[in-house]
């Protein structure tokens, strides 16, 4: 990605610091979150993403945002920074995005 940001500091920390993040997560948890994050900050654009983790963009109360499996049931969820690729409809151009902005790290099919 061109650029990443983070809704929290404490979410940066949980994405960067891996002995933080297996803490919150668990050992697994932990490395799937590192190896989601290499894939991000490889990629230039999520269209160049590679498909480990089923990158997908979400609806509902979620629909501006797109998210990546973890394990078990978290996803690693973002947005994009405005402004953002827009197709003819006006949504996000999601394949063209470059420059996210993580939200949370969530199982948002709980609850």
């Amino acid at each position: 990605m061109e650029e990443i940001r983070y809704d929290s500091k404490e979410l940066e920390r949980l994405c960067h610091d891996e002995r933080y993040a297996k803490g919150k997560l668990n050992v697994q948890g932990m490395k799937k979150l590192r190896r989601r994050m290499e894939d991000l900050e490889a990629a230039p654009t999520l269209g160049e993403l590679p498909n480990t983790g089923r990158p997908h963009p979400l609806d509902r109360d979620l629909a501006d945002h797109y998210a990546i499996d973890l394990d078990g049931g978290r996803r690693l969820v973002f947005t994009a920074i405005e402004p953002a690729p827009r197709d003819e409809r006006g949504r996000i151009d999601w394949p063209r995005v470059s420059r996210i902005i993580i939200t949370h790290i969530e199982d948002y099919h709980d609850g």
